[in-house]
């Protein structure tokens, strides 16, 4: 939501500023060219500045969708190629997340599927084999969901994707992401499906439930009961 609410004039000059800053690092815009170094946060190794990729995602996917951005061709590729470095996954996850989140805003075209066969092979070149497996499994993710959001008709091929996936590669990182994918519909349904099945069994086969190695809950539970602890011979 950073620039959800800037006027479109605003919006297009600070987009011509921003994107070039990130991209060529031109900061001909700032006062006296006061910046401290060298700008080039794609092609500069070190992470401080790759984590700044996370602003830059914050500003463009808020951009409203009339605005044009500029060298956007040159800013897919850059996100793309940065989604799969493995070196610091906090600039690959904001890549990838800005990367789909430019997806979902982009009219259908050539363009877009251009930019969608790119990202596709990026994932399966990623997903074979490799340091940036769980780097391309974000990426998968972040895409399908922006293609599920639009309905696009390549978001069902990319959803049979992520399955296996995930079934030969458990972990609780990919489980996290998995939760992300989902909608929020399907989330408050497993949560209320785990809490039904927690009641249930509390209700129905609580009078012995054992609460420690020696001492066991004899009785019903009810309201106004009350609790028999014994020690178990």
């Amino acid at each position: 939501t950073a620039t959800t609410h800037l006027s479109p004039e605003l919006a297009a000059q600070s987009v011509t500023h921003i994107v070039p800053l990130f991209l060529d690092g031109n900061v001909s815009f700032l006062p006296e060219n006061s910046f401290p170094s060298r700008f080039q946060p794609f092609q500069d190794g070190s992470s401080g500045q790759r984590r700044l990729i996370a602003l830059l995602m914050a500003f463009v996917c808020s951009l409203p969708r009339n605005v044009e951005i500029p060298q956007l061709n040159q800013l897919m590729r850059e996100l793309l190629e940065l989604s799969c470095c493995h070196s610091c996954p906090f600039s690959s996850t904001a890549a990838a997340k800005c990367f789909a989140g430019l997806l979902n805003k982009h009219p259908a075209g050539q363009q877009l599927d251009e930019f969608l066969q790119l990202a596709v092979d990026k994932v399966e070149a990623g997903l074979g084999s490799g340091p940036c497996r769980s780097q391309a499994f974000t990426l998968l993710l972040w895409v399908t969901k922006a293609l599920v959001l639009r309905y696009h008709p390549l978001s069902s091929c990319l959803t049979a994707r992520v399955r296996p996936f995930w079934r030969q590669n458990p972990g609780p990182k990919q489980t996290f992401l998995l939760l992300l994918f989902l909608p929020r519909t399907s989330i408050f349904l497993c949560v209320f499906f785990v809490l039904f099945w927690f009641f249930f069994f509390f209700f129905f086969f609580g009078d012995r439930v054992s609460l420690s190695p020696g001492l066991e809950y004899s009785g019903t539970i009810t309201a106004h009961s009350s609790l028999n602890l014994r020690r178990l011979k």
